[in-house]
């Protein structure tokens, strides 16, 4: 297995109450109808761990059997409709996508 991890910057006509309501009640209920997606978290920032505020305002974790799984899922309908909603709560164009391999050190 694989994630996609997103990188997510509110906008900034968003307070962060409503960026977490909107991403956890609206934008996820998008993305679970995704096309084998197999697991699916959105870690909204609390606090920086260090000086200054946190860098970004959530990180996206989306679980695919492999990288093939990914790119069908983000190509299918439910994939377009989930990518095109981000704008609603995101600033689209500061969004990171990357996949990436988890490897635990401490299951």
């Amino acid at each position: 297995m694989l994630k996609v991890l997103a990188v997510i910057h509110r906008r900034g006509d968003m307070s962060r109450g409503e960026f977490v309501r909107y991403w956890r009640e609206v934008h996820a209920p998008l993305a679970k109808e995704m096309p084998g997606v197999r697991r699916y978290i959105i870690n909204p920032t609390l606090e920086a761990f260090g000086p200054g505020a946190p860098p970004f305002d959530g990180v996206a974790e989306l679980w695919f059997d492999d990288a093939a799984a990914a790119r069908a899922a983000f190509a299918s309908p439910a994939g377009v409709a989930t990518t095109q909603d981000v704008a609603k709560f995101a600033q689209a164009e500061k969004v990171q996508v990357v996949i990436a391999e988890e490897i635990a050190i401490v299951p």
